[in-house]
């Protein structure tokens, strides 16, 4: 389920999938996910990224990974953090590491 915003000031708030998640959603529907995600992006920020993994539940197989210095569209961007986490996720059903740097 991929989207282009997390809620930030005056960021498309009314597309926020922290909108359409609730306490209700099934664990089932989440049952592996990955977030990538740049700590340096300026129209997705990172508190966005964490503050929806906290909504997901718990028993969910859901990953952060962060992308130290990586700006917005981390598959140009960041091609080799980008290619590293999603190859050990589809491959491995696991990200590799918490993190990687640019």
């Amino acid at each position: 389920m991929p989207w282009v915003c997390w809620d930030a000031p005056g960021a498309c708030s009314e597309r926020s999938p922290l909108k359409l998640l609730s306490s209700d959603v099934p664990s089932l529907l989440f049952s592996l996910a990955l977030i990538l995600q740049g700590d340096m992006d300026p129209k997705t920020p990172l508190a966005g990224a964490q503050a929806h993994l906290r909504v997901l539940p718990a028993a969910a197989g859901v990953k952060l990974f962060t992308v130290k210095g990586g700006p917005h569209f981390l598959l140009f961007t960041a091609p080799d953090c980008f290619k590293a986490a999603v190859s050990a996720f589809v491959q491995q059903r696991r990200a590799p590491r918490a993190a990687c740097s640019i």
